[in-house]
Order: C-alpha cells, then structure tokens, then sequence
C-alpha cells in the first residue's frame, strides 16, 4: 500500500486510528507479525469491557480518550503488563487495557458467545457476532497475540508463561490451547467494513445439526470457554477420512449463513461447514458454492482470502483449504471455457456495442502460420469484421473525395472500436493461460494436449500484449 492509500484509510477512519508500530515508530523495535487474516470475529454484549456498537469498537483506553500506540510508550513493562491481563481475561486491569480482541476462529468465538450467556446471564438476542474484513483497514490495525506475546515476553513472566500454554496440548485431547487470537487498540470503525448479527441467528438447531457437540456444550451447566473448543477439535486428530457433506448439514449451513449479507454469506458458510472434519474439495460443497456465483458473481471476491491457520487450529485450516480448493475449481472451470473456445472450429465472441462486430470464420488469418491443428483453431478468433463494414468500403468507390473521408474516418474508428475488444480478449486468454500452468505445475500435471495449446496461446499473443 502506497503512502497516500494509507493516509486515506486512516482519515477514513477517523482521527482517533490507532495501529500497531506505525510508521512514527523506529525501525529497531517494530515487530515483525505474520500476515493478518482477511476474517475475524468479533463476539460482544452491552457488558463487554470498552464500547461496542455497530459503527465502533472502542478499547477501555481509548473510551477513555487514550490512544497511543503501545510501541510508543515509555512504560513498557506496564504494556507488558496490561498485555498479559487482557489476555489471561483478568476483569481487573492494574495498568488499563488498551487492546480489544478479535478471533479467526469461528468456533472460539461462537463457544464465547455460550459462555457470555451464562456468565453473564445475557440472553443469546442481546450477544452479537461480528464478522470483519481486515482487508479494508491500514495494515498494522491488527497483530497475531503470539506475535505481541514475543514482542513483550522478556518483560513479564506471565507472557512467557503464556506463549508455553499457547503451544501446550491438554492432557486428555490431541489439541491445543491456541485460538487464533488477534488484537487491536484504540477505535476500530466497522461500518462498511463488517457484518454483525444477533447470536440466537447462530446458535440455533441449525448450528446443533451441523455440530452437535456445541449442543452439549450449549446445554451444559458448566460455565467454560477454552476446553469446550479445544474438545470441538479432537474430531480433527482422528484418522477417520471424511466423506462427502451430507444435505443436511449443507442445508443447516446455509440457513445460518443467509442471515449474513452477501460479501459475507460465502466466508460465513464455509467457516460454519469448517467447524468439523471435511474434505477439502469436497464436490457436494464445491457444487453449492459454484451455483451460488453463478447466480452472483460478486460473491467470487469474498474468497479471495488471506488464511493463516496451521494443524493446531485445525477448524481454521480446514477454512483455508476449502477456500483454495473453490477458488482452484473456478479458475479450472475458466480454463476449460478457454479450451472449448479454442477447440471450437467457429467462436463467438463478444459483441462491440451490442452490434455483430465480428464475423468469425473457420478458414482462419492469412497472416497466422498454423504449426498443427489447434494452432490453426487458434488463428480463427477473433478473424474478420462485419458486413456492413465491409459494405462501406466497397461503396467509397462511387462517392466523392469529401464523402471517402468522411466514411474512411468513420470505418477507422469502427476498427479502433473492434482492435480494443479483441486486444481485451487476447490478453483475459493469455492469463488464463498462465493461470492454467500454475495449477498445473502444482498438481504435476502432465497432459501434452493442454501444454500444446498454452504453447500456441502464449505464442500467438504475447508479442502483441506485451
């Protein structure tokens, strides 16, 4: 992100944009976070520590008009401090709290919401959830607890502490006490940038036929948070290979998620499908998710997401690797569009402003040296112009010097108008290409057919894009 792009977030946000080490931070002591996930979680009441309202997310410090960064203060071992006690949960805080905290996890944050229910005896309607798009804040908003445990663990024994049990399995499960933990400081505008629905929208029968162990966590007297999940996840740590997704399950997921508004509806749907163990290319959810871009094609972009998980957050994993496997699928399916065309003897191609701009033909280019069969398909696109064009030109042979130009100038334009079109699509066929080779390449491919043809493409057109 460029200096005047983050200038702009962060007025866009408001003066009172806190990040982590900005750049008035010196370089020595900035730390050094992994990349943020595109999705947290959020779950609040109206007796959660700070302010929480649909438009803002205040720390307890920063409602209290505190709003430097941690980086930049001089009682470091005072940010040690409030550090470990924000996140050990303490109620009271000897050193304030400047941080509020987020989840990549969707079942921490759903088990949360459990334990606020009964902790606090707040019924489920008055508990939200909220789901943020980390992508359209300044980078640095938000930071990994196991990046600011490293950062500050030399100044408090509690930190270092902390950090072991983050990576310490339970005695009686296979997981972890880690749950995907991120914090930020000072105020956070969620308007536009995020989705927050009521709990009981979630934790409903619907949420029970996908994982009947939240059910019994639901329904248990006792008031716990970190063990429930940590026992959600043994399912994970068996070698049982999973099936396909049953109707039901796929059904319930989609009940829940539809409450969610559209960019979100997809990240919310697999994120629910990911609380127990599925395949990652599973076709019964690959399938569901296609239909639904086909009929919105603007759900595609919420799944361009940045995932950062690994085997001791397993639900999150799983998240990431259904994303990969749908967003690998839809490029596939490109690619085989790509084929078909190139494939077919006769192309249609996309009209010039909704006229038939082009008049394909099966003969080919005389210009375009076919070295086989499918280099000679190639050389069909996009060939040749339409007959009223060519009707034009023919008729500047009877009309005055005045009227050739004036019809010459007007077929120029209408040629520039079809040059642009197929430019466009030349370019949108090479990267396709391109993309078809990554996968390829990933997944050892070898099929001498499609290497033939991405040969053919990239030599056609790649000295004319580029």
């Amino acid at each position: 992100m460029d200096e005047a792009t983050a200038g702009f977030q962060k007025l866009s946000l408001g003066r009172r944009y806190v990040g982590f080490a900005d750049d008035s931070v010196d370089e020595p002591i900035k730390p050094y976070p992994t990349d943020t996930p595109r999705y947290l979680f959020r779950v609040f009441s109206a007796k959660s520590a700070g302010e929480n309202t649909s438009e803002w997310v205040k720390s307890e410090d920063a409602r209290d008009g505190q709003l430097t960064d941690i980086f930049t203060r001089d009682d470091q071992d005072n940010v040690a401090i409030a550090l470990n006690e924000h996140l050990r949960w303490m109620r009271c805080k000897s050193q304030g709290d400047p941080f509020m905290s987020w989840t990549t996890s969707l079942a921490f944050a759903i088990q949360y919401a459990i334990y606020k229910q009964k902790e606090e005896g707040t019924r489920l309607h008055e508990i939200h959830l909220c789901i943020i798009d980390t992508t359209q804040y300044p980078k640095g908003t938000f930071m990994r607890d196991l990046d600011l445990i490293t950062a500050f663990r030399d100044r408090d024994n509690g930190l270092g502490n902390l950090y072991t049990l983050r990576h310490k399995n339970r005695t009686d499960f296979s997981g972890y006490y880690y749950f995907g933990e991120y914090l930020s400081q000072g105020e956070v505008h969620l308007e536009g940038r995020s989705c927050i629905v009521p709990c009981d929208r979630v934790i409903n029968n619907d949420l029970f036929q996908l994982m009947p162990r939240i059910q019994a966590n639901y329904l248990s007297k006792k008031s716990e948070w970190a063990n429930p999940v940590v026992g959600l996840r043994e399912p994970f740590y068996a070698n049982d290979q999973p099936g396909t997704t049953e109707p039901g399950d796929l059904e319930a997921a989609e009940m829940i998620s539809c409450r969610f508004e559209a960019p979100w509806r997809l990240p919310m749907l697999i994120n629910l499908l990911a609380l127990c163990p599925r395949r990652a290319d599973d076709p019964v959810i690959i399938s569901h998710v296609s239909r639904i871009i086909h009929n919105d094609k603007t759900h595609l972009a919420s799944l361009k997401a940045t995932v950062v998980a690994n085997n001791s957050i397993p639900e999150v994993q799983l998240f990431g690797q259904i994303m990969s496997a749908i967003n690998e699928s839809e490029e596939v399916k490109k690619i085989e569009d790509v084929q078909r065309q190139v494939k077919t003897p006769e192309v249609a191609t996309q009209s010039v402003n909704n006229n038939s701009a082009l008049q394909h033909v099966s003969q080919g280019r005389p210009d375009v040296t076919a070295s086989s069969s499918s280099s000679s398909t190639v050389g069909t696109l996009f060939s040749g112009v339409n007959k009223s064009t060519v009707g034009q030109i023919d008729d500047t042979t009877i009309k005055f010097d005045s009227q050739q130009r004036d019809v010459l100038k007007a077929i120029e334009r209408r040629l520039d108008e079809i040059l642009v079109s197929i430019r466009g699509s030349e370019k949108q066929l090479y990267e396709l290409c391109n993309r078809l080779r990554t996968v390829m390449d990933r997944h050892s491919v070898d099929d001498d057919e499609l290497t033939e043809i991405i040969g053919i493409v990239k030599e056609r057109f790649k000295a004319d894009i580029f």
